[in-house]
């Protein structure tokens, strides 16, 4: 299989200036990925969190954290320099929207997390909890939400789309 760099955080997401958008071209913002992931189902879904986002309403904000998983046997390429270079095992995204009553005051909360197997380019995303991508990554994501609404925000699968 043919492997190309993924952005984490799409090009198409950081487009009010010139220099967001050359940043997202870092090498700290990149994987590699099976190109027929990438150009399919990591895609589509990336367009549907653009398509939520864009339709949020003023009092609200969509936040989104993307990542690789780096489990069990993993598989590999060889860059130009020939150096061996390890494919994440997979790849997830979680969503949590958040409702504010006054600047910087949340007052509700909602979310899902979507997980991508590797291997798997035709088969749409698991959905899942945030808090499961969190037991697996070992990260405490939006840990600035109030408790009461963090807690109840990632236990859920929200639909988004």
């Amino acid at each position: 299989m043919h492997f190309v760099g993924c952005l984490q955080v799409a090009s198409n997401d950081r487009q009010t200036t010139k220099e967001q958008n050359q940043q997202t071209f870092y090498y700290t913002n990149m994987t590699s990925q099976y190109s027929n992931l990438n150009q399919g189902q990591w895609n589509t879904l990336e367009s549907r969190v653009q398509g939520v986002a864009t339709v949020t309403s003023g009092s609200d904000t969509l936040y989104v954290v993307t990542g690789p998983l780096f489990e069990g046997t993993l598989a590999s390429a060889t860059d130009k320099s020939g150096n061996e270079c390890k494919a994440p095992s997979g790849y997830w995204k979680c969503l949590l929207k958040c409702s504010f009553s006054s600047p910087g005051v949340v007052s509700a909360a909602v979310g899902c997390a979507y997980l991508f197997d590797s291997n798997s380019s035709n088969v749409a995303p698991t959905v899942t909890t945030i808090d499961a991508i969190e037991s697996r990554t070992g990260f405490d994501f939006f840990a600035n939400v109030p408790g009461v609404l963090q807690e109840a925000a990632e236990s859920q699968t929200y639909t988004f789309f």
